[in-house]
């Protein structure tokens, strides 16, 4: 039952509704808007647009965090607050707004590879999206793509919440020492918004 929990919370987490950007630049503790951002420890960058608000939950103090999205992104807070206390370590949560106020977001989970293949990487994430039953509203569907870097996965699936729909597509990379993930969902699919971004990845060498 955790890891169906942690695989909803994952895919679910920008359900929350949040007020449009604060024309103010962020501080740089642990939040940022738009631009590159390195995840060094784990050995990759990626870029997000630019108004998009990135946080790094290990990169600062929760409150200090939270204080910091409530000045750059009026409303976002709870839901930030949901996600770094929902108990699952994501290296990175990006989250942009559209115009009515409503959330996408695009969260990056990173793991340990332990010598996995992208093909059984791949498989188990379908085996563990399909557990999530009655919130499983179409797919999930895998296929695999092409990015700059390498062959990665793809999986597209509808989601059905006491709340609200949401459509999701999560990315799988995986590379010598590490499995990332990039979950993006939001209240309808774009057509490329969250290809782009992962086309962005860079693998980086490691620290030390």
């Amino acid at each position: 039952m955790k890891r169906m929990t942690s695989a909803l919370l994952a895919l679910a987490i920008a359900a929350a509704p949040a007020a449009s950007l604060a024309q103010e630049e962020a501080s740089g503790d642990g939040v940022g808007l738009g631009g590159r951002i390195e995840v060094s420890g784990a050995g990759y960058a990626v870029t997000f647009p630019e108004d998009w608000v990135h946080i790094r939950p290990t990169q600062g103090d929760a409150e200090v965090i939270l204080d910091e999205v409530s000045r750059v992104a009026p409303g976002l807070a709870p839901t930030i607050e949901a996600a770094l206390a929902g108990g699952l370590a994501f290296s990175v949560l990006a989250y942009g707004v559209s115009t009515d106020g409503f959330v996408e977001n695009c969260n990056i989970l990173d793991r340990i590879a332990d010598g996995r293949s992208i093909d059984q990487v791949a498989a188990g994430e379908v085996t563990n999206l399909e557990g999530l039953g009655e919130f499983i509203d179409s797919g999930p569907d895998l296929t695999f793509i092409e990015i700059p870097i390498d062959r990665i996965a793809r999986i597209d699936v509808g989601l059905r919440l006491p709340d609200t729909d949401l459509e999701s597509t999560s990315y799988i990379i995986v590379d010598a020492d590490w499995i990332h993930t990039m979950s993006c969902t939001g209240d309808a699919r774009p057509t490329d918004a969250w290809a782009s971004i992962v086309e962005t990845f860079e693998l980086l060498p490691l620290e030390g």
